[in-house]
């Protein structure tokens, strides 16, 4: 096994200098450094998988909330269809502001989108790991979902 630090032979390959020895399907990067990401992704990924305490991954759901303990921001391309970067932000600052659990309500009052769009980022959040969610039950009804910042 590698230790943290040594290098990623898938990633090395596929990110190899350009040159005559090149295979012509080797990605290039482009202007975004997406390939950068990709590179340190699968870096950060090795060490933690090679770790004595690594974890057990089943899905890309698991994948996803291992990266995002380490720190890893979530980049505009890994958000949902629908969600756009800068209502993320905004959620995601309210969610961090406040200082116990926040409703998809509240979330939404404070940011000034709907309850329906806040409970989506919010739901989102939760699925990557990034926000904890804890159930509140009332007298009838559903049980309301409140959210804390785990990130």
């Amino acid at each position: 096994m590698a230790s943290i630090g040594t290098s990623v032979p898938a990633a090395d390959a596929l990110f190899a200098a350009s040159g005559p020895a090149t295979p012509s399907i080797a990605p290039r990067p482009n202007s975004s450094g997406c390939f950068d990401e990709l590179r340190t992704r699968l870096k950060q990924y090795a060490a933690r998988r090679n770790s004595p305490r690594a974890a057990v991954l089943s899905d890309q759901a698991d994948v996803d909330r291992v990266l995002s303990r380490a720190g890893a921001h979530i980049p505009t391309s890994a958000l949902p269809r629908g969600l756009s970067p800068e209502t993320a932000e905004l959620v995601e600052r309210a969610l961090r502001e406040h200082p116990g659990r926040l409703s998809a309500a509240e979330c939404a009052d404070r940011v000034g989108i709907s309850r329906v769009s806040a409970r989506r980022y919010l739901e989102h959040y939760s699925d990557t790991g990034r926000a904890e969610v804890s159930l509140r039950y009332g007298v009838a009804g559903r049980p309301e979902r409140r959210y804390r910042w785990a990130g």
